[in-house]
């Protein structure tokens, strides 16, 4: 399983973060190790690192097949304390199957939100083939219409044109 890595994460002001992480994928799947399920599992980020939930071991990641995101979202500390509150930062990627994957060289499945909608990736493809199969029907249908245009062969011999 791959052991999410990165150079040390910082914030806006070159300060490490901390807080925690969730990971989760988008649905269930069978991998090597077992049945995965839709489940969060938690994990922390301490200094700008991934570690797992004890904080003694790192935060190991389930490759993730074709098809299949894995949701990562982090909740920072704002200026390192949790009485100030946290942001959340959430993304929705590929995981691949290596030893180990850095947090920038993960492969978002999800395109950026745009206001309050995102089209995830198997939607778009769906919508795509949807628009091929109007496309092509038209296409027959025009070809159909162009094949009905044309004289007849019974009429050509009638009058004598072949």
């Amino acid at each position: 399983m791959p052991i999410l890595t990165s150079p040390p994460l910082i914030g806006g002001t070159t300060e490490t973060i901390s807080g925690r992480v969730t990971v989760e994928p988008t649905r269930g799947f069978l991998a090597p190790d077992g049945r995965v399920v839709a489940a969060a599992q938690a994990g922390i980020v301490r200094d700008g690192a991934f570690f797992g939930v004890t904080g003694n071991e790192p935060l190991e990641l389930v490759a993730t097949p074709p098809g299949v995101g894995m949701k990562i979202t982090l909740h920072v500390d704002e200026q390192g304390t949790r009485l100030r509150g946290s942001r959340r930062i959430e993304r929705v990627v590929s995981v691949p199957d290596s030893e180990s994957v850095a947090w920038d060289d993960l492969v978002d499945v999800l395109p950026p939100v745009a206001g309050d909608w995102i089209v995830p990736p198997w939607a778009q493809e769906a919508k795509d083939a949807a628009d091929a199969a109007v496309q092509a029907a038209a296409d027959a249908e025009a070809a159909l219409a162009e094949y009905e245009s044309l004289p007849s062969l019974s009429l050509l011999f009638e009058n004598g044109l072949v």
